[in-house]
């Protein structure tokens, strides 16, 4: 209230309060458990009182809320350690004895930014999968954020994406990249941040790794002998896979006739292996990816094309017995596998006796109890396929006979004479192979008196007492032996002893009958 003098006659003018602002509202923040003022100016010819209200409800005055006047008409609301139902609009009511005036302003309680899901230490992505790193962090207003890698700020792109999802007073920040490549390996991390403090997340150490895989397999191959064997693959993996060649379980070196190739653009490799050769080279051919991460491996067949050849011949004869079984093999290959047909005389065999053991290579044909009419003669084999075919070398199969010796005379092993009396040993003999014969005289060797063809005699005309003895027939061949005995006996007179000849027994035995008559007269 002011007084004007006017010819010494005091008036009195009364003035509404005033807000000393260009706006009677405003906003203002403060972050969560820390202190902050709010304060109006307000200006008036009575000073005005000011009441401090909370979304239209008196502040009460206590230890968090306290009202300072300052004498330039300012008032100001201190607030300790702000909390979040501290949150609202604040209204200062100025009021004189005139009216009132009112300013207003909006309180934000900020909170700062806190991550409750960090990065973790490192990450092992897959090369050309999908990679996502998560962070799930709080704070009001709701936080900003910017992935980094090392010191680069991360702009999205047709692989990279980033997203926000609210969930439950949290937030939820993704980072997506997707097809990783090699590149994409480094130390990931965020910044987090409102405007109440700014954070940064852990260290993240994204290593990219791929176990070894086969984007196009190794096919299964048939060359023609001595023709090139080409292998090709398509590989990926990361670090790139070391590649492994392998022949029949033997590892493969680059050297003569092989060669080993990779291209590290294409990551496409091949194997060739110059003029195959069914013996070295036929069998698997196995191709083995390594990496630190994992192995892959992949067996294809390796078939080569080849004329039969005969690497174990047949022998250029066979003997055999009458009635014993004879094997007749060859060792041969080829491939495919050769069909195998016998021949007897130029003679195709159908027989149930022939086999092949796969395993050995071996061509087999048995001859089933042999006889000379039957099965002796000139045995072979041809061996044919798609590439060609080849013709054994022949085999005579000779059929031989045991030794036959049939005792003719005498009819029996025993053989009594007497003295002048013919002594008679007759044998047939007979063999496919002509026997050997021998007629001993207790050991000794005779000659026979006579041989005719198979037919052999033994005769003493005069048997003597020297005749007398065991006699023995001996047939000999390859395949047998054979014997006959006949024990001569020469009987004389019992009276007389005669050591001698049977001459000399008839004069011993003509003397003693002379005596006799002499002693008679």
């Amino acid at each position: 209230m002011y007084m004007l003098p006017t010819d010494k006659v005091y008036a009195f003018i009364l003035v509404l309060p005033k807000v000393e602002a260009q706006k009677s509202e405003k906003d203002q923040s403060c972050i969560l458990g820390e202190d902050t003022q709010i304060s109006w100016k307000f200006s008036g010819i009575e000073r005005p009182q000011v009441t401090w209200f909370l979304n239209d409800q008196p502040i009460p005055t206590n230890d968090r809320f306290q009202v300072t006047e300052i004498d330039d008409g300012t008032s100001e609301l201190s607030i300790h350690q702000a909390e979040l139902a501290d949150q609202g609009i604040y209204t200062a009511m100025a009021t004189n004895s005139v009216g009132k005036a009112e300013a207003k302003i909006t309180l934000s309680i900020i909170i700062k930014p806190m991550i409750t899901v960090n990065l973790d230490g490192s990450l092992q992505a897959i090369k050309e999968e999908t990679m996502t790193l998560k962070i799930v962090a709080s704070g009001t207003p709701k936080p900003d954020i910017v992935w980094m890698k090392g010191n680069n700020e991360i702009k999205p792109n047709d692989r990279v994406h980033k997203t926000t999802e609210d969930h439950d007073d949290n937030y939820i920040y993704t980072l997506v990249i997707s097809h990783v490549e090699p590149e994409d390996q480094g130390e990931y991390s965020a910044k987090i941040f409102n405007i109440g403090e700014s954070l940064v997340s852990n260290k993240c150490k994204v290593t990219v790794s791929k176990p070894p895989i086969f984007v196009v397999k190794p096919t299964a191959l048939t060359v023609k002998q001595d023709e090139k064997a080409l292998f090709k693959i398509h590989i990926d993996g990361y670090p790139t896979p070391k590649i492994i060649w392998i022949l029949n379980g033997k590892q493969l070196k680059a050297e003569e006739g092989v060669q080993m190739q990779f291209n590290p653009v294409t990551n496409e490799a091949i194997l060739v292996i110059e003029n195959v050769n069914l013996e070295q080279h036929a069998g698997s051919i196995s191709c083995r990816l390594e990496n630190e991460y994992g192995n892959e491996e992949e067996r294809v067949k390796l078939e080569i094309l080849a004329a039969p050849i005969i690497t174990a011949r047949l022998p250029q004869q066979r003997e055999t017995v009458t009635g014993q079984d004879v094997t007749l093999k060859v060792v041969a290959k080829g491939s495919p596998r050769p069909s195998a047909q016998w021949f007897f005389n130029d003679q195709p065999i159908v027989s149930e006796n022939l086999s092949v053991n796969e395993a050995n290579n071996e061509y087999q044909l048995v001859i089933k109890r042999a006889t000379i009419e039957k099965n002796e003669g000139a045995y072979r084999i041809v061996l044919k396929n798609d590439v060609g075919e080849v013709h054994s070398n022949s085999c005579v199969v000779t059929v031989l006979e045991p030794v036959k010796l049939k005792q003719v005379v005498p009819t029996s092993n025993e053989a009594q004479l007497k003295c002048g009396e013919t002594f008679e040993i007759t044998v047939d003999v007979s063999g496919k192979e002509i026997p050997e014969v021998r007629l001993m005289k207790d050991g000794e060797a005779m000659q026979f008196t006579n041989v005719e063809t198979t037919r052999y005699k033994f005769v003493v005309a005069n048997v003597q007492l020297q005749h007398q003895g065991v006699y023995m027939v001996i047939a000999k061949n390859k395949t047998s032996t054979e014997e006959m005995t006949v024990t001569l006996n020469v009987t004389a007179p019992q009276e007389f002893a005669a050591p001698g000849t049977c001459d000399e027994l008839d004069r011993a035995q003509l003397h003693a009958k002379w005596s006799t008559d002499i002693k008679s007269s």
